[in-house]
């Protein structure tokens, strides 16, 4: 059901919930919808099974959606001034009007993430730029409250994608507090990639300032993550991040003016070391190797530059000229080397073969992802639930469900439940397959008569557990359901990826 507002301005009766009272926040909203099972946000949680130990604590959890200034009508060049302090003040009583029942009903954490869930959401279906602002800034306020970094920080990106606004320090200081709170070696290693790729964003627009900063809170998250490896790589970053900074200083009017023709041949080596090794353009940067002043960069890039070179002599030297280089310029360059390995490992056999894929099972891990299924166990609240359209019975398009974050969650030890719809659930087999953001489907599990019947102790709900390499993330899982035998398809009722 969608229900349409009017811009209605009338004052606010009752009052406002405590964790809203500390600030001024900007709100506007045109749009409210209930879920497909006509649920309210504000409704109770809803127990599994009777008489089993298992609570839902979260309540109704938005399906989270990938969004880009392109999906929602916009460009670059269109970003809105954010509305003034008036259009603030009377948005903020709009919404506490539309959304009473559910800031009241917001008590526990797993319920405030869940309405600030909903209205990240509703922000990226709203039309209207106010209107936009408005709900971002205040899911903000309820993530902030409740340390949601990783949430916080996809807010403000946000924000400065479609407003005339610098969020830049803020962004800054979330990532201070983060670094200085977050507690346990798997955060503090999700934290960890976090800091990577915003620095690596800082040295993308040439901001080493900020990239020294972002350094240094790598170096201080490291120590937390039980990972020597991880510490070892950490200390070296603000070094070579300084290194760069001077670099970048010699050849800064060159990038500026865009004149390298009659650069020396010194400068040209500084330019395509820069190119190639920080910002992965080896398109500009090759042809400045190849007329620089380097004996073994020119001849590495003169073999690159020449088609009929063989793809694997390619690799092999930009991964052993890698072994020389530091933190950041190592990972590009042997990112590069991979790709030529890529290309030319489908000619490969014997010993070569297996000496490029130990290679790069080495850099990249372990690409491997498993499933175990058991019984659903206890959670603290919901990351995603899939917003299919269909009732009980009705199956899904191609039986797949569409789990989406607005932020990376770790692989390993991911949770994903699901609810078999009852007449299917007695005869069935099948098997389980996973999209990882959106990428290629890969078999993970399987579905059995013996499955099915486990399921009905916990009222057809069952829990796929993920094994997967530490380091990897993703911000979106599809789930597919394929028949192979039985009387009937299995059909699932619901799907969510919870924690």
């Amino acid at each position: 059901m969608r229900v349409t507002l009017q811009d209605d301005r009338s004052d606010l009766n009752g009052a406002v919930p405590h964790f809203y009272k500390t600030a001024e926040y900007p709100l506007a909203i045109i749009t409210r919808r209930d879920d497909h099972k006509g649920n309210r946000l504000a409704d109770p949680p809803r127990g599994i099974g009777k008489g089993a130990d298992i609570v839902r604590k979260a309540i109704f959890a938005p399906a989270l959606v990938l969004f880009s200034l392109s999906s929602m009508g916009l460009s670059a060049q269109e970003k809105a001034t954010p509305p003034d302090a008036d259009q603030l003040r009377a948005a903020t009583k709009l919404v506490m009007d539309v959304f009473r029942e559910e800031f009241s009903a917001a008590r526990t954490s797993a319920q405030k993430f869940t309405l600030a869930n909903r209205l990240f959401r509703e922000a990226v279906e709203t039309p209207g730029p106010h209107n936009r602002y408005a709900l971002l800034h205040l899911a903000k306020g309820i993530y902030a409250e409740l340390k949601e970094y990783d949430y916080v920080l996809a807010i403000l990106d946000t924000l400065t994608q479609l407003f005339a606004t610098d969020t830049s320090t803020e962004t800054l200081a979330v990532l201070e507090e983060a670094s200085s709170s977050t507690r346990g070696a798997p955060a503090n290693r999700q934290l960890y990639q976090t800091l990577q790729r915003r620095l690596n964003s800082a040295l993308k627009a040439d901001d080493y300032a900020t990239a020294l900063r972002l350094s240094k809170l790598m170096e201080r998250v490291s120590g937390r993550t039980s990972n020597r490896e991880l510490q070892a790589s950490a200390k070296k970053l603000s070094k070579e991040i300084e290194e760069w900074s001077i670099r970048y200083e010699k050849i800064a009017t060159n990038l500026t003016t865009g004149e390298t023709s009659t650069a020396s041949s010194e400068t040209k080596t500084e330019l395509g070391r820069y190119f190639c090794f920080l910002k992965g353009d080896w398109q500009t940067g090759l042809p400045l190797l190849n007329a620089g002043s380097d004996e073994k960069l020119r001849e590495y890039a003169s073999a690159e530059l020449d088609s009929s070179s063989n793809f694997i002599t390619i690799g092999d030297q930009w991964w052993e000229f890698a072994e020389g280089l530091e933190e950041i310029s190592g990972e590009i360059v042997r990112r590069h080397a991979a790709e030529w390995y890529d290309k030319g490992l489908p000619q490969l056999s014997g010993l070569q073969k297996s000496r490029v894929e130990k290679r790069l099972f080495a850099w990249r891990g372990d690409p491997t992802i498993t499933g175990t299924l058991s019984a659903p166990g206890k959670f603290v609240s919901v990351i995603a639930e899939d917003q299919h359209a269909g009732s009980a019975g009705a199956k899904h398009v191609d039986n797949i469900y569409t789990l989406t974050s607005f932020v990376d969650h770790p692989l390993a030890g991911a949770r994903i439940r699901f609810r078999a719809y009852p007449n299917g659930v007695n005869s069935s087999n099948g098997d389980i397959f996973l999209s990882i953001d959106d990428q290629d489907w890969i078999k993970i599990s399987e579905w059995t008569n013996s499955t099915s019947q486990a399921a009905k102790k916990f009222d057809n709900w069952y829990e796929l557990v993920l094994v997967a390499a530490e380091q990897r993330t993703a911000q979106q899982l599809r789930l597919k359901f394929v028949y192979t035998s039985g009387d009937r398809h299995l059909i699932i009722e619901a799907a969510e990826w919870v924690r």
